[in-house]
């Protein structure tokens, strides 16, 4: 999830190599990315600022949740057909 928010950012490069060194920590939720620097140790990620990365992760969600939706037209269910049998006489 994290990687995917990443991809169309400044650090899209290193998308796969930041996702992964937060699932190392136990990252894999919007709602953990507070955490990751007492989890990470450190500043930085990947040789970026963890602080903007974060950020960007943020604003990246922010811009997924406020597209619309795709609507889609849900049809009736299909109606039971009556076999069609001639009388026989």
């Amino acid at each position: 999830m994290i990687e995917k928010y990443l991809k169309n950012t400044q650090f899209k490069d290193d998308a796969k190599d930041i996702a992964r060194q937060f699932q190392k920590v136990g990252v894999v939720s919007l709602d953990r990315l507070e955490d990751s620097p007492g989890l990470l140790r450190s500043a930085r990620i990947w040789g970026h600022a963890l602080s903007e990365v974060i950020r960007v992760i943020k604003e990246a969600a922010e811009k997924e949740a406020a597209k619309p939706q795709l609507k889609t037209e849900i049809s009736e269910p299909a109606k039971p057909m009556k076999a069609d049998i001639g009388e026989t006489k």
